[in-house]
């Protein structure tokens, strides 16, 4: 492949100076001939595409003097036999030959210095032919790749001289522009190289791949391929860079970097931007660091990603490889960090593998942050969830410990966007997986001290998880529906999980098949370099805690994990070790238990808390691992966390029965009594190979399921609560399989509650029983029990659930508060529309439930009702006060409720209303909210922060008809009530959809006035605003700023395809107006504008009564103003339509489409060859007047300034010199101007600094000068200040008032405009002058025909050519003169033309205008006499007014039953004229099939005689059966229904609705009512039918109503006489104490009672239980109670005595002593210590030995076996004086605190208190006593010959 740039150069230079001429008509021509010609090569000169033209224009302006011989170049080639790319190798050669038209004898060039390298001086050229030469340019060697762009210099037989820019770069620059909408496309390897060697890495820029594309053999960072030219720094980054692979793969891809020390990867550093639909294969990355400082962000894709977006995004079968003198941070597989961004989704590292080792003399290497897919997340802003996240078969070898290590990444500081108002959602972390990760830590690290360093937070998914919430009720996030699996090796490490190292969030639903292997290598490997067992102070085991199953460290409180499982393992080897190096004692049994704080399923959780739930639902594989589920805390913890866990250890086999998990509450597939979520599935029903080896998995990671087969199901499963004695609730068991199935019941404390299963009836596969709970305690106290429920069938798995049965009087009885009761609420609903607050308690409601609601508006107190279908629910109506705060609508509920038992319960809820109008979406620009209503559209302004970005799409056509949007009784702006409102971020869709019927209403706010008040960074697109009415009153003394329609400020944004039509914007100001438009008052800094539309609108601006300096800049028909913009190439299709524009005072910067201000091409260094154009901007029939005149302080009046039809201000920029302005083309303007005083007033622009051509003018210019009164000031002269009136009236034109260019300024253009002067008591010469000095006035100054001013008065610059002006309106000069010689009328080739002339294509073809007669034409003139006048036109705007018009007969939708017939109802059509074509129509039905079920398009279509086609029109045929007719019923409130006796029967009612949506409920019947008997016990049913206005039947809907007596019996009560444990000796009598009883109307029962005491038999040492059992006059039974009889023997009942401290005591001589005691109890517990006798003495002043005699007798008279204690005293502890160490020296003694040795071979110090109870020992020279009370102590001093002092020291 190659390029061949191919170029012809026509060069005719006339200089007339001989004749007098001044005329320069050409200066260079330059057509193009070669169809590859880059468009973006530069030359000076202008474009002619067609020769035969320019011939024509000879032929009309050159003089037979044109007969000089002229070589022209023809062809300008570079490396025509070979593809040149930027980044060729130095010494490569490129070709450039030259091609002319005539022979020559030779040829040179010459290549500037500023060109590629230090360049080329004068060369000749080789010759081929006498017409073509060569040169064979050599690349410098030291060529800068990134400047590449030669200017050269042709000289052809010495005579002319010819230059050209030869743009290396401009060759892989791809197609588009960059922009979102049109995104440059990367469809090469060149492409793709561009991206990185010239496009600005702080220039917001997008991306498109366009295919896959393979890098094999590129290397892809060195300089000899590619190179980097914003990648030159330590820390590289492209800005606003959004790259889309569009499914695409980047593959083979190698890359080596050296010495950089952050932001390694394929892209560097994204910020800002976007990473999306892109795969990564098959990449090499290989990095050497040799610095001291820490290496940073390594990614295969990209070393940082900030504040951007992710997803869909691969990266497989790649190597990423560092090695680093020191540590390094941040390092994944795809990314090394991702910070502050917000949509990250569905991306993947699969097969890669991570090696990071230190270099040969690194001393501490360690790596922090590691992870197979990120190195690290954090503080991230998420809205509420990330989700798929994906590591597979990575591998992370890590040399030297790692910190943070995750298979999959790390989480730090993850925040939820909640709002003030959106706070009920935690944020979700969902689908996190990674399958067999392989980390591997191979090394230790030793510090300067010798002691060994251990990794740190580990896991197979997450090294370490922190997440928060911006609401403290949602302090941590939740992670659901995620699992690791794999291996973790590693030598020396704590927080260490199979899922993860350390959480900090609440985790349900999760997994984790991680082995983790501890290779403690050999004792060499640990020990530290004194040869010792430790590190520092701690032995081994202090290194290898928190060590989990699934999680290391879990902080978290309340139910931090749940319904999750571990199939962990642990593998611990070594060699030299022996247990007790790793191993502790829990227990205090003398065995070695298990590893320090390591847990099958946590290792420790940081809450010791007895109230702090840890565990819930949790499995582990008892056959893998036997640790406790969660670890204890220390050697003597009695682990009270214990309690708090409900984590049970299985075998394998169990864990691979579905049954075990559910009846724990696990949701499965294709079960509902756990939920419908459909979280796990199980492989329970193969015998192949399972997945996931059998244990549970995840639904979403089964492509071919559901895999369970389904054991019986039981519901519900949910814990009970009741104040009742006796209370049923229904079962249900359902067998996927059929058959019958059993259900029984077991408490696991029958005690408090016993229950009985009753009443089973099975029907079909479901079997539902009535389970009868007893409570057996006494009325009104408290208890609970565990409930289990098994349900069997021969034919499936034995289903079972547990839930707790709560007894509880003061319990809960609330059990649900919700809000609405199913009906949409929005914020802003109409003053007294209701608010339903429900509430559902457990048992039926008492008569005492109150309601109080605070936060919206007064305080309310109120008694809710009672509902009269369900006695167990409450609600209350609450009305929307008029005077509520919108914006404040968190409304806090109590609610105070009782049964009929007399419970009561308290609950306070939090009811935000805004709530229920969020749209569905996330906000983000890939899943937008969806606007569908106006409750959603509200939603929009009253409750998202104005600060966020966030995406939004409009659904349908909303009418916004009845609300006053910025009333307080709608909807109200919370983020507007600033005076300057802000929504930054912010994108509108209105995906082609209407806002219709606005009002708005504003009062003294003072800028950014709009429907969406100010966007920032955002964009508005697709969407049409229809009647709005905007009214705004200010009265303040500032200036009032930014006021339109749609917004009042657009700032940094995109903006197309909007229409604003219909409206009306007015205005009244004390103070001045600026910025205000139909569609916006300002654009600033923006860049993409396209396709807006004003049409139809009204703007009036005035003043208030009191004003006296009103007036308005920058008013225009669409906008305001647009400024600093820095645009691409182009701006187009603007309109403004049929608008008019009303101002009081004068008016600045006045245009009927808009202003521009400083706009700004976006050329680059190697792509400036284009003007920025601006094209297709037009106003039709705009009216602007003035109204007033507006007088200054001293009475002179003040006149309007720049005003146009199209602009009143058009000021262009380019960022380069050579391109100072921009280009107007194929726009135009018509209607009329109207003022009193003004100046640059022109019919298209009133001032215009740019270079213009194929534009037009249809405005009339009236100038209104009144009266004299109007314009005299208030000295009574006609002057204003100093000047005349017609020193005011200057710069006017029917085209341009003043204009600004230099050179070829305005071509190819028109004026038709007309000038119309008014006004009483003036005479001309205040406003006319004499020009011509011939005494007579000629016309005002600067008026002209066609421009005002050019601000070009040398001769030597052209002003316009090819223009024409209407003489039939206007007969002044085309452009006005200066001075009354006014040279520049040499430089104008503007001609008068009559109406006639100007109306037929003539003058035009003369003058060589691109136009034709012919309307199917792509000339970009047209000229017909039936259009515009007659007048030319452009025919890119006028093919819409021929288009014909299509209208359906009938309705657009038709319905039909199958096997209908399809009748064509038809349509009519009209051409542009109004003609009838409906004959014509081409009606297409094939398609439709009445025999088939679906909905069809019925096309139409039609063209006129002219070959104009009309929009097609579609009708819709559905084609349904019957039951698709059928009106639906559906029932209110429940049923089946039950009653109570004797309670009259309200009917819910029902609703009833057509096939269209159409609501009937009025004409349903209701039958079965009269046989209804509410005083009867039965079953009863009521029947519903109706029938729509068609004859629909719809199906009968039945309520079953039963009427039951819930009357309950109360039982009678049995009291015991005497205890209810008796003890009796073994071998005596039990004496019965009997018991009495009462029924519950207070008659005694006890003769009644019966005993059954038949099973005591005291001769057998045992346990026995006694019962009491009586029945009252209803047959009603008491609940049993019973006696426990203990039956012992003799020696049960003596006393127990146990010594306090050791039974040996030595004591030092005069020592003091002081007896510990004893400690008793007897045999029922009690403590009797107090009734121990002490006999016997000690005298510490005596040596010998003393016995002393303990003894008890218990209240009953057992005596205790004495026990007894000897103390010794004596000189026991060998003082000073009685060692040899002589040389051992203490000090001081007395001490506050330490002790200090001086001793040389000190080998340690023990320290005893005064009994000799040894208190520590120190290897140190000094110890601390300070933690002891003041007294004597003795500190024993040993050498390393094992000799040793005592010293006695004394403790102040």
């Amino acid at each position: 492949m190659f390029n061949n740039f191919t170029v012809k150069v026509n060069k005719y230079v006339i200089i007339y100076f001989l004749c007098a001429h001044f005329i320069l008509f050409d200066t260079v021509r330059w057509v193009v001939l070669g169809n590859q010609l880059d468009k973006n090569l530069k030359f000076t000169g202008y474009y002619l595409t067609n020769l035969t033209k320019m011939k024509k224009l000879l032929l009309l302006l050159l003089f037979p003097l044109l007969s000089f011989s002229q070589q022209q170049i023809t062809k300008v080639t570079f490396n025509q036999d070979d593809e040149l790319r930027l980044g060729a190798e130095p010494d490569e050669l490129i070709r450039i030959s030259v091609h002319t038209t005539e022979s020559i004898s030779n040829a040179s060039l010459l290549i500037s210095s500023a060109g590629w390298g230090d360049g080329l001086a004068s060369q000749p050229m080789t010759s081929e032919s006498d017409t073509e030469f060569y040169y064979d340019y050599v690349i410098p060697a030291d060529s800068s790749l990134t400047n590449g762009a030669l200017n050269i210099s042709f000289s052809v037989d010495a005579l002319e001289t010819y230059s050209v820019k030869f743009a290396v770069a401009d060759v892989r620059q791809p197609e588009g522009q960059g922009n979102s909408f049109r995104p440059y496309e990367i469809n090469s390897i060149a492409n793709l190289s561009w991206v990185f060697d010239s496009h600005p890495g702080h220039t917001s820029a997008n991306f498109k791949q366009t295919q896959d594309l393979d890098l094999q053999g590129y290397s892809w960072m060195s300089k000899t391929d590619f190179n980097y030219p914003n990648f030159n720094l330590s820390s590289p980054s492209l800005n606003y860079f959004n790259y889309d692979g569009n499914g695409h793969t980047l593959q083979n891809i190698s890359l080596t970097e050296t010495n950089k020390k952050q932001n390694f990867g394929f892209f560097g550093n994204i910020a800002y931007g976007s990473i999306m639909n892109l795969t990564i294969d098959n990449m090499t990355y290989d990095i050497l660091y040799t610095g001291d400082e820490n290496l940073n962000n390594v990614g295969l894709l990209c070393g940082s990603l900030d504040r951007s977006y992710l997803f869909d995004v691969i990266v497989k079968n790649s190597t990423l490889t560092i090695t680093s003198k020191s540590y390094v941070n941040n390092v994944g597989a795809l990314m090394g960090r991702i910070g502050y961004s917000r949509f990250i989704e569905n991306v993947t590292s699969q097969d890669n593998t991570i090696t990071i080792k230190g270099t040969p003399n690194s001393t501490n290497h360690y790596s922090n942050y590691v992870g197979g897919l990120f190195g690290n997340m954090d503080y991230l802003d998420q809205y509420n969830s990330l989700s798929k996240f994906y590591s597979k078969n990575n591998t992370i070898t890590l040399s030297g410990y790692g910190n943070y290590i995750g298979g999959l990444t790390n989480m730090n500081y993850i925040f939820s966007g909640q709002t003030e108002t959106n706070n009920s959602e935690y944020l979700t972390l969902s689908e996190f997986h990674t399958e067999n990760i392989s980390i591997t830590i191979t090394d230790d690290v030793f510090d300067s001290n010798g002691n060994g360093r251990a990794s740190t937070r580990v896991g197979g998914l997450f090294g370490s998880l922190k997440t928060n919430s911006n609401y403290s009720d949602k302090t941590h996030a939740e992670l659901i529906k995620s699992s690791a699996t794999g291996t973790i090796t590693l030598k020396m490490g704590r927080e260490v999980g199979g899922l993860i190292g350390n959480a900090e969030a609440r985790i349900s639903d999760v997994y984790s098949k991680v082995d983790i292997n501890i290779d403690l290598g050999t004792y060499a490997d640990w020990q530290n370099t004194s040869g010792n067992t430790t590190w520092g102070s701690s032995k081994l085991n202090e290194e290898y805690t928190n060590i989990g199953g699934l999680i290391g460290v879990l902080t978290y409180k309340g139910r931090a994990l749940s319904n999750s499982y571990s199939a962990a393992s642990f593998t611990v080897s070594g060699i030299n070790f022996t247990d007790d190096l790793l191993y502790i004692d829990y227990t205090g049994d003398g065995n070695l238990d298990q590893p320090k704080r390591w847990g099958s399923v946590i290792g420790n959780t940081n809450n010791n808390n007895a109230d702090e739930f840890v565990a819930d639902n949790v499995f582990y594989n008892s056959d893998l691992v036997s640790y406790e589920a969660v670890a204890p805390l220390d050697y003597n913890d009695s682990n009270p966390r214990q309690a708090l866990v409900n984590a049970v250890g299985k075998t394998t086999a169990d864990l691979k029965l579905i049954s075990n998990f559910m009846k724990k509450g696990w949701d499965f597939v294709t079960e509902v009594s756990n939920g419908t979520d459909d979280i796990w599935d199980i492989n329970n029903g193969t015998t192949a190979t399972a997945i996931n080896e059998g244990y549970p998995i995840f639904s979403h990671q089964i492509e071919n399921g559901p895999l369970a087969v389904m054991p019986i199901i039981l519901t519900p499963s949910s814990d009970f609560s009741t104040g009742l004695m006796v209370s049923t609730r229904q079962l249900i068991a359902t067998s996927a399989l059929g058959g019958t199935s059993t259900i029984s019941a077991t408490s696991s404390n029958s005690d408090i509650v016993s229950v009985v299963v009753e009443n089973t009836v099975t029907d079909g596969d479901i079997t539902t029983s009535d389970l009868v709970f007893t409570y057996n305690g006494i009325e009104g106290t408290t208890g609970n029990a565990l409930i289990t429920v098994i349900g069997e069938n021969t034919n499936t798995e034995t289903g079972e659930i547990e839930f707790t049965y709560f007894q509880d009087q003061n319990a809960p009885i609330i059990e649900t508060l919700r809000f609405y009761n199913g009906t949409q609420m929005r914020l802003g609903g109409k003053t007294g529309e209701n608010i339903r607050v429900e509430v559902v308690l457990s048992e039926s409601a008492g008569e005492t439930n109150t309601i109080d609601l605070t936060g919206w508006g007064p305080d309310v107190t109120a008694d809710m009702s009672i509902d009269s279908e369900n006695d167990k629910k409450l609600f209350y109506n609450f009305s929307i006060p008029e005077d509520a705060t919108q914006t404040e609508a968190k409304v806090t509920v109590s609610i105070n409720a009782s049964d009929v038992s007399n419970n009561t319960s308290f609950k306070t809820s939090n009811f935000v209303v805004a709530d229920v109008r969020q749209p569905e979406g996330q906000g983000n620009s890939f899943t937008p909210y969806q606007i569908n209503s106006i409750a959603n559209l509200s939603w929009v302004f009253d409750s998202h922060p104005g600060h966020t970005s966030a995406n939004f799409k409009q659904t349908q056509d909303l009418d916004l008809q009845g609300y006053s949007w910025m009333s307080k009784t709608d909807f109200n702006y919370p983020n507007f009530n600033l005076s300057s409102p802000s929504l930054n971020y912010f994108n509108y869709d209105g995906n082609g959809h209407t806002l219709q019927n606005i009002s708005l209403t504003e009062t003294n706010k003072k800028q950014n006035f709009g429907f969406f008040g100010n966007i920032a960074y955002g964009s508005i697109m697709n969407l049409t605003i229809d009647n709005m009415t905007y009214d705004i009153l200010y009265t303040g003394d500032e200036n009032l700023n930014n006021v339109g329609l749609l917004c009042g400020s657009l700032d940094r944004s995109y903006l197309f395809d909007v229409i604003v039509k219909n409206s009306t914007l007015t205005i009244t100001s004390k103070s001045y107006v600026n910025n205000v438009g139909a569609l916006m008052g300002r654009i600033g800094y923006s860049r993409f504008i396209e396709n807006v539309t004003s049409q139809d609108n009204t703007i009036t601006i005035k003043g208030t009564p009191n004003s006296t300096n009103h007036y308005s800049n920058y008013v225009g028909g669409l906008f305001g103003n647009m400024d600093y913009l820095d645009q691409y190439n182009s701006l187009s299709k603007f309109y403004s339509k049929n608008n008019t524009i009303t101002l009081s005072g004068y008016g600045n910067y006045i245009g009927g489409l808009t202003n521009m201000n400083y706009i700004f091409s976006g050329q680059t260094e190697t792509n400036n060859s284009e003007y920025l154009t601006l094209s297709e901007f037009h106003t039709e029939n705009i009216s602007i007047t003035i109204t007033d005149d507006v007088f200054d302080s001293n009475g002179n009046g003040r006149a309007s300034t720049r005003v146009g039809g199209l602009f009143g201000s058009l000021k262009t920029n380019s960022n380069y010199s050579d391109k100072t302005h921009a280009e107007l083309i194929k726009s135009s303007a018509t209607g009329t101007i109207t003022l009193k005083m003004g100046r640059e007033v022109g019919g298209l622009i009133g001032n215009a600094e740019a270079r213009i051509s194929d534009v037009y003018s249809k405005v009339d210019i009236n100038i209104d000068l009144g009266t004299y009164a109007d314009w005299q000031n208030t000295s009574g002269n006609t002057t204003w200040g100093s000047s005349k009136l017609n020193e005011e009236y200057t710069n006017i034109g029917g085209l341009i008032g003043v204009l600004t260019y230099k050179g070829r300024a305005l071509s190819n253009s028109y004026s038709a405009a007309s000038f119309t002067v008014s006004g009483i008591n003036f005479t001309d010469d205040l406003l006319y002058i004499d020009y011509t000095g011939d005494g007579n006035l000629d016309q005002p100054k600067r008026w002209g025909s066609v421009i005002g001013n050019t601000n070009n008065n040398n001769a030597d610059e052209f002003v316009a050519d090819n223009v024409f002006y209407n003489t039939d309106l206007v007969s002044y000069e085309a452009v006005a003169p200066w001075v009354t010689s006014n040279p520049r009328q040499a430089l104008v080739n503007a001609v008068g033309k009559t109406t006639a002339e100007m109306t037929v294509s003539t003058i035009y073809e003369a003058a060589i205008w691109d136009i034709s007669t012919n309307m199917s034409s792509s000339s970009i003139w047209g000229i017909n006499a039936e259009l515009n006048g007659g007048y030319p036109y452009f025919n890119d705007i006028i093919d819409s007014y021929f288009v014909p018009t299509i209208t359906l007969i009938g309705d657009p939708n038709i319905y039909l039953l199958l096997e209908d017939t399809y009748t064509e109802l038809g349509a009519t059509a009209v051409d542009y004229t109004g003609v009838d074509i409906s004959n014509d129509i081409v009606i297409d039905s094939s398609n439709v099939d009445t025999l088939v079920e679906g909905i069809y398009n019925v096309t139409y279509n039609v063209s006129d005689s002219d070959g104009n086609i009309a929009e097609q029109v579609i009708r819709k045929v559905y084609v349904k059966p019957a039951s698709f007719y059928k009106p639906v019923i559906n029932l209110l409130g429940s049923n089946p229904l039950e009653l109570d006796i004797n309670v009259d029967f309200n009917d819910p009612g029902a609703i009833a609705t057509t096939y269209l949506g159409t609501y009937i409920s009025e004409q349903i019947i209701v039958t079965g009512t009269d046989v209804l008997d509410t005083s009867t016990e039965g079953t009863y049913a009521l029947y519903y039918n109706v029938t729509d206005a068609e004859g629909n039947v719809a199906d009968q809907v039945i309520r079953t109503v039963s009427v039951v007596d819930n009357t309950v019996y109360v039982r009678p009560e049995i009291t015991l006489v005497g205890a209810a444990e008796v003890y009796v000796l073994l071998g005596t009598d039990y004496v019965e104490e009997n018991a009495t009883a009462e029924d519950s109307e207070g008659v005694s029962l006890t003769t009644a009672i019966v005993i059954d005491a038949t099973s005591v038999d005291t001769s057998v040492e045992g346990d026995y239980t006694v019962t009491y059992d009586v029945t009252d006059a209803n047959g009603t039974e008491a609940i049993q109670v019973e006696r426990i009889v203990y039956v012992r023997s003799e020696a049960f009942f003596i006393p127990t005595l146990v010594l306090n401290g050791e039974a040996e005591i030595s004591l030092e001589l005069n020592a003091m002593y002081g007896d510990l005691g004893a400690v008793a109890t007897d045999y029922y517990g009690n403590d009797i210590s107090a009734s121990i006798v002490l006999t016997g003495t000690v005298d510490t002043s005596v040596e010998g030995e003393y016995l002393l005699n303990y003894n008890v007798t218990d209240a009953e008279g057992n005596a205790a076996i004495q026990i007894s204690r000897t103390v010794t005293v004596g000189t026991t502890l060998g003082l000073d004086g009685f060692s040899t160490m002589e040389d051992v020296k203490l000090y001081p003694n007395p001490t506050f605190d330490k002790v200090f040795v001086k001793l040389v071979n000190l080998k340690r110090l023990e320290v005893y208190d005064i009994n000799s109870r040894k208190l520590f020992e120190s290897t140190e020279h000094q110890v601390s006593l300070s933690s002891y009370d003041s007294g004597i102590y003795f500190i024993k001093v040993i050498n390393k010959e094992n000799h040793s002092r005592m010293f006695k020291i004394i403790l102040k």
